[in-house]
């Protein structure tokens, strides 16, 4: 008896009588009175090695992510950089392993804490398709994972609670709630145009002479982008389009791209090289607002321990702030107004969510004394 293996196929003819059976790839047996020869045993249809195979991506090279992502819609932007062929001629790291290898460790460690409400978090904030809250996801991840690593009890927040809780349940809880948000007029346009492009499949190149404090005519202007968008995309060719309500003279450039070299759509070109002084105090008022009312609010209302909270608010989409360096933004960040009477948070640290190390510890901030 001969075992033919799933996915083969044994072929077999019956040689008549005087004919040779020294024919080459024949094989001769007696059975029955009758020879029965044996051409082949071939693998066939499960066998795919004689045909083209896909190229290789980053799925295999980052298997948490993938599994975090599995079935989400490829617009998403880590989908993106994970489903990027690997190019044979390339020298690692590639943009995705920039992207991918933090977050890939990040996850590990978080995974391997398994916190109380974490798929909640995937399913909610992981996943979500919106560059702007996937910065913040990666916040929240990051600080979750700097707990993971340290081996601090911690699990996710629920409904009208903050983001994370350490010590759960115990008498040295703490609670950290996250903020990511625009705090100048541009910095909100911008964080809408981006979503658009990203659904639409386009970058935005802005050009200024100086960088807005305001935006005249916000409704107009977008949606004169978003016609030059539409027209990009759908001409295949680049759009010039005037942005006169930013600046005398400022334009952009729409290009139709799906790839994107970063997680933002929209590039600023401009000829500042330190932020002005209303600049800084344009975002500092609106950052003073967001702790001392928006934020402040929402912890009263959901009774946060004050002594045991803490505000965490990332002020990266203050673009220019960042030109200031570590210790200039820890000067003018202690210059911000904050009514620290009945305010429900100890502290208010403010890293930045582009940062890809693996520590929570602030870029700067203040604390309740």
């Amino acid at each position: 008896m001969m075992a033919v293996a799933c996915g083969q196929t044994l072929r077999i003819v019956e040689v008549p009588d005087g004919c040779s059976g020294e024919m080459a790839g024949l094989r001769k047996s007696d059975r029955g009175g009758r020879t029965v020869t044996i051409i082949s045993l071939a693998v066939t249809d499960k066998d795919k090695r004689g045909e083209p195979q896909p190229p290789p991506t980053h799925r295999d090279d980052y298997p948490n992510i993938a599994a975090w992502l599995n079935g989400v819609d490829p617009r998403h932007w880590w989908v993106q950089h994970l489903d990027t062929e690997r190019d044979p001629a390339a020298v690692p790291p590639t943009l995705a392993d920039m992207v991918l290898g933090p977050l890939e460790i990040l996850i590990q460690a978080v995974r391997g804490a398994s916190p109380r409400r974490m798929d909640q978090f995937i399913g909610s904030r992981f996943r979500d398709l919106d560059p702007a809250n996937l910065l913040s996801a990666r916040l929240e991840l990051l600080c979750a994972a700097n707990l993971a690593l340290r081996h601090i009890p911690f699990e996710f927040g629920g409904t009208a609670e903050p983001d994370l809780t350490w010590n759960p349940g115990t008498g040295a809880q703490g609670w950290l709630e996250i903020h990511r948000g625009a705090f100048s007029p541009f910095d909100d346009l911008q964080q809408s145009l981006d979503r658009e492009l990203a659904a639409k499949g386009a970058m935005l190149t802005v050009r200024l002479d100086k960088w807005p404090l305001e935006v005249r005519d916000r409704n107009q202007l977008h949606s004169r982008i978003s016609n030059a968008i539409d027209a990009a995309v759908a001409a295949d060719s680049n759009q010039i389009v005037a942005m006169s309500e930013l600046a005398n003279g400022a334009t952009g450039l729409i290009e139709p791209r799906q790839e994107i070299p970063g997680i933002g759509r929209i590039v600023v070109q401009h000829v500042d090289i330190m932020p002005s002084e209303d600049y800084l105090n344009s975002v500092a008022a609106r950052l003073a607002r967001k702790v001392n009312v928006d934020k402040a609010g929402q912890g009263r209302k959901g009774n946060w321990d004050a002594a045991q909270t803490v505000l965490l608010v990332d002020i990266s989409t203050a673009h220019l702030a960042m030109l200031l360096g570590q210790d200039g933004l820890a000067a003018w960040l202690d210059k911000v107004q904050i009514e620290w009477q009945d305010l429900p948070f100890a502290a208010w640290p403010c890293p930045s969510a582009t940062s890809t190390a693996h520590s929570c510890g602030a870029v700067a901030g203040t604390s309740q004394t």
